[in-house]
This record gives C-alpha cells, structure tokens and sequence, in this order.
C-alpha cells in the first residue's frame, strides 16, 4: 500500500496529565492550551485542530462550512496529505485504465493495476485474488494457460486459438484474416 486513508480522526484516550506534557505536531506548543478546542491524535503524533491541515496545501482536512463532510486524510512517511495532495504526489497510476490507484495497490510484472484491472488479456478475468501466469510480458489465467498449453499458436490481435492456418508476422502469429 502506498500510504494510508483516514475517515476521521481517533480520540484522545491519554489522561489530560499526559497530554499537558506534549507539544502539538505543527506547533510545537502545548496542547493543553485553554484557548484551543480539540486535540487529534494520529498514530504518529497530536494536534491542535486548527493545526490539523495537510502538509502540502495547509488546507484543512474538513471543511469548516460543512461540518457533516466526513474528515478524510492519507498518511505517507508519518505526514498527513489531503486527497488531491496525495493523489498527485504519491499515488501510482494503473497500467490498464491510467487511473490514480488509491487503496490497495496490484503490483506484479513491473506495473500497478486497480485490483478490478489487473485481468487476463486473453479472457478479461480478474487476477487479483487467483494466480496468473506470464505469457507474452502479460498476465493470463490459469484456465488461459492451460489453453495456450493444448493449443499451439494464439492470435496476437484477437487472443483466441488459431486452429487452422497461421499467419506470422514479426515472429508473432495472427488469424489470416486479421
């Protein structure tokens, strides 16, 4: 995974003792500040709420205005980013749809794939939860393989069995009427 996502914020479980000892992350001043009204604690650290803002657009994390949007920030090398900050910054894109892949992230043959991308070129099954094979620099089932295995030749455009003549062409073998 490359970072985590965060809906929310945890609460303080430490006594107010405890706290009065830390400095907020940001600030570094002390937390137990009479003027301050909340304190959020993340796994790496603790802060004023106001000081709570992504790291590389100083924008809060929840909008002051709407109070029921849900908080939402990604976490990479103990630093929190916004959404959009995170996604330009840190998220790999998918071999298959060019998209931003945030969450869990497929890596396998050198590339990163959405888990609901990474499929078999030959039949478009979905990979992620079972094995695949390489065949060609690409990912193919294993009911694929077992295919290519009885069938000699695969038609490099179309990705079925060729059963009767093979046309080549740059070493690659193609249905005659491709």
């Amino acid at each position: 995974m490359y970072g985590s996502g965060y809906n929310g914020f945890d609460s303080i479980t430490e006594s107010q003792d405890d706290l009065s000892k830390k400095d907020c992350f940001l600030c570094k001043e002390k937390l137990q500040d009479v003027n301050r009204k909340a304190i959020i604690t993340t796994n790496d650290g603790h802060w004023h709420e106001e000081c709570f803002v992504c790291v590389q657009c100083f924008q809060p994390f929840k909008d002051p205005n709407d109070p029921s949007q849900e908080s939402v920030f990604y976490e990479h090398e103990d630093r929190p980013y916004c959404h959009n900050c995170y996604t330009v910054n840190f998220a790999p894109m998918c071999f298959t749809c060019g998209g931003w892949v945030i969450g869990r992230v497929i890596e396998a043959l050198d590339v990163k794939w959405h888990p609901e991308c990474f499929g078999c070129y030959m039949c478009g099954a979905e990979l992620c939860e079972n094995g695949f094979f390489k065949h060609n620099g690409r990912p193919i089932c294993i009911d694929c393989h077992d295919l290519l295995k009885k069938k000699k030749y695969i038609c490099n455009k179309c990705f079925t069995p060729i059963e009767e003549f093979v046309l080549w062409y740059l070493k690659e073998s193609y249905h005659p009427y491709h």
